[in-house]
């Protein structure tokens, strides 16, 4: 009899964590975690790996130029996981042509579904148009993932 209890019990912790994870987690993406991140009680799990690095290249060192369209790419580095996602905000200008698995509302870009990686290196690119004056910035949550 123990032992039927403590296979059920078992069973029951298995499978409650299983639907906390299932979830919880948003292979879909989520808008409003560029500042707080993709881990903890966002959406994916809390644990943060140091070779995963965040890249946004195509805006200028030097600063912007008022009114300027920049092509802009976001790229996610992780050698070990295939897959990953992103949420971004910017503080000032605006963002348009959203890639495929994107989704634009407003200031923010997010994935709708994990990309794949190619060699270690996800992308997505989009254009920013700068503000017409004023400090900018852009706010990045992005993880690189195995797709499980």
């Amino acid at each position: 009899m123990k032992s039927r209890k403590l296979r059920f019990s078992s069973l029951l912790a298995i499978g409650s964590m299983v639907a906390y994870l299932t979830l919880t987690s948003s292979s879909g993406g989520q808008m409003g975690v560029s500042t707080t991140g993709c881990g903890g009680s966002s959406c994916h799990g809390g644990s943060a790996n140091s070779a995963t690095a965040i890249a946004l290249t195509g805006i200028p060192a030097g600063g912007y130029t008022p009114g300027t369209a920049y092509n802009v790419t976001l790229s996610v580095t992780n050698m070990s996981l295939g897959k990953a996602g992103f949420d971004l905000s910017v503080s000032g200008g605006t963002l348009s042509n959203a890639p495929s698995g994107t989704m634009l509302m407003g200031t923010e870009l997010h994935h709708t579904t994990p990309a794949n990686a190619i060699s270690g290196v996800t992308s997505w690119s989009f254009t920013w148009t700068a503000p017409a004056s004023g400090t900018v910035n852009f706010n990045i949550s992005a993880n690189a993932v195995n797709g499980n």
